[in-house]
C-alpha cells in the first residue's frame, strides 16, 4: 500500500489591503502574552519554508553528516569569536545551543532555523518589500498545534531526551522529523521589533512546511495551516499602507543600515508619485 500524500496549506489570495487586515484581525485570538499564531513572510511565494542551512546544503548537494560537520564548524567559529564582540548580557552559557543559533541567525549566519514573528503586519512587510517579479506569501501556524505534536513523537519514540541533551538531540545522524516553535531566551533589540520567533528541527535538511503539514494532519482541532498570497501587483500598496503604520526598515532594523534600508523604500514609494518635467 503506498503511502498517502498529506495536503499542504490551505492557499487564500488577498484582492487587496482590505482583505489582508481582516485576515490579520482574525488571527488575533487567545492572550496576547501568547498568540496562538504566528506569522512568516517571504517575498517569493513559490519558495518553501526552509533554513538557511538547508538551502545551503541543498544547493550543494551536502548529505546529513557533510550538513552537520559544517554546522558545528560554524558555531564553534561563532561562539569563539562573538564572545569577544559581544556584551556579556546577551552571551549564552557555553551549553546554550538553542542561544547560541539565535544570535547567529540575528547577525546573517547560516542556521537550522526560520524566522517567524508573532505580528501578521510584521510579516506582510517581510513578503512585500523586495521580489516585485513575483508574489509574495505570509504563511500563518498555530505554533502549540505543532509542538504538541512534536512533544508526542518525542515521549513515543526519540531515544534522546532534547530538554536533558540538547547537544545529542540537535546532532543526530538519524533525527526524529518533528518540529518546534520556540522564543529566543536572550532578546536583542532587532528580536524585540521583529517579534521574532523561531522554528527549528533536529532534522537540519527538512523543509519546515512539510512538518507542519504532517501536525496540521494530525490534530483533530480546527486549526488550519495557511499560505496567505500578495499577489505581486499588491506589494508597492501594501508596503505604502505599513509604511503609514510605522512598520518600516528603520523600525524593525533599529540602527543606520536600517535607516538606510528605509531611505530607500521612501524613495521606492515616491517614484511613483513623481511627474514628468
Amino acid at each position: 500500500m503506498g503511502s498517502t500524500k498529506l495536503a499542504g496549506p490551505t492557499e487564500i489570495r488577498f484582492t487587496g489591503w482590505e482583505t489582508f487586515v481582516e485576515s490579520a484581525d482574525a488571527a488575533d485570538v487567545g492572550s496576547p502574552v501568547r498568540t496562538a499564531y504566528w506569522f512568516r513572510g517571504q517575498p517569493n511565494a513559490s519558495d518553501p519554508l526552509r533554513s538557511s542551512l538547508a538551502r545551503l546544503a541543498i544547493r550543494h548537494s551536502l548529505t546529513m553528516a557533510q550538513t552537520l560537520r559544517l554546522e558545528r564548524r560554524g558555531l564553534d567559529e561563532f561562539k569563539r569569536h562573538a564572545s569577544a564582540m559581544l556584551p556579556a548580557a546577551v552571551i549564552p552559557d557555553e551549553a546554550d545551543v538553542i542561544g547560541w543559533w539565535s544570535l547567529m541567525r540575528h547577525y546573517g549566519a547560516p542556521t537550522r532555523y526560520l524566522d517567524w514573528t508573532r505580528s501578521p503586519y510584521v510579516a506582510a512587510y517581510f513578503a512585500v518589500q523586495s521580489d516585485e517579479e513575483h508574489d509574495g506569501a505570509i504563511w500563518r501556524v498555530h505554533w502549540k498545534c505543532v509542538n504538541e505534536h512534536a512533544a508526542q513523537k518525542i515521549t513515543k519514540s526519540a531515544k534522546i531526551d532534547p530538554q536533558k541533551n540538547p547537544h545529542a538531540f540537535f546532532f543526530s545522524a538519524n533525527p526524529p522529523s518533528i518540529l518546534q516553535f520556540i522564543t529566543p531566551p536572550r532578546h536583542t533589540e532587532r528580536m524585540t521589533a521583529q517579534q521574532t520567533g523561531f522554528s527549528v528541527s533536529p532534522h537540519c535538511l527538512m523543509d519546515h512546511d512539510k512538518i507542519v503539514t504532517e501536525a496540521a494532519a494530525a490534530t483533530d482541532r480546527r486549526l488550519p495551516f495557511l499560505k496567505l498570497i500578495v499577489p505581486k501587483d499588491l506589494k508597492r500598496e501594501f508596503l505604502r499602507k505599513l509604511r503609514r503604520m510605522n512598520i518600516t526598515a528603520h523600525a524593525l532594523f533599529p540602527g543606520l543600515d536600517g535607516l538606510g534600508r528605509s531611505v530607500g523604500e521612501l524613495i521606492q514609494l515616491g517614484a511613483d508619485y513623481e511627474e514628468p518635467e
